[in-house]
């Protein structure tokens, strides 16, 4: 006979005994099992975070050893561990393994030394936090940088390693109609936070032009 209950939190012993020819031990043999449950599941360990960079590329990679109750994970970037801002949300990972290993890469180069963590989000929204990492990169992909790209929430980071009073950032859609001018009042070496909360979701051109230069890259917004 099926018997069945609800348990409460706590240890249990359950005696199996095998009947029957679909068994792969033999008729009669009892096997014991120990469970253990709990309300609090054990949160997910990261084991493993870490970003790589190559060209205007940044690759970011971290692995789990285990994935209990998580809706998803969330990479976050800033100029100092202070002031840090989500540039990616990355769904977790349907794999039948233990350890399970994942990767995200933006097109985006961040300038300068930018520090980067990985956070796991619970349904319940329990956070599991991973280590800081760190890049430190000067060339002249960071004439220009962007992030996040694609654009998954209402703000958008532009830096340019150096923008003058005067100088225009524009967003243009793909059929030519320009959306959004920001114009700056005065000179800037930090990033300039845009609201593209009115865009909708699609393919984009962030034109910078300052001191007559102008560079274009492609921005996708994604929500």
């Amino acid at each position: 006979n099926h018997k069945s209950f609800i348990p409460k939190d706590g240890e249990y012993t359950i005696n199996a005994t095998a009947y029957g020819d679909r068994n792969a031990i033999d008729p009669g043999i009892t096997k014991q099992v120990t469970l253990i449950l709990t309300a609090n599941p054990l949160p997910v360990e990261i084991v493993k975070f870490d970003v790589r960079t190559k060209g205007s590329e940044l690759t970011f990679i971290w692995q789990t050893a285990s994935e209990i109750n998580n809706s998803h994970f969330e990479i976050f970037q800033g100029n100092s561990i202070e002031d840090f801002e989500k540039i990616a949300m990355v769904p977790k990972s349907n794999a039948n393994t233990s350890l399970k290993s994942y990767s995200y890469t933006t097109n985006t180069i961040a300038c300068g030394r930018q520090f980067f963590q990985l956070r796991n989000i619970d349904y319940d929204g329990h956070i599991d936090y991973s280590k800081i990492v760190t890049t430190n990169i000067n060339s002249r992909d960071c004439d220009l940088s962007y992030y996040p790209n694609p654009v998954d929430q209402n703000k958008l980071f532009v830096n340019h390693k150096q923008l003058d009073a005067g100088s225009e950032i524009k967003i243009t859609s793909i059929d030519g109609r320009v959306v959004k001018t920001v114009i700056l009042s005065q000179a800037t070496e930090g990033p300039i936070e845009i609201d593209v909360s009115d865009l909708k979701e699609g393919v984009y051109l962030l034109s910078v032009s300052s001191n007559l230069n102008l560079k274009t890259e492609r921005l996708i917004i994604s929500r």
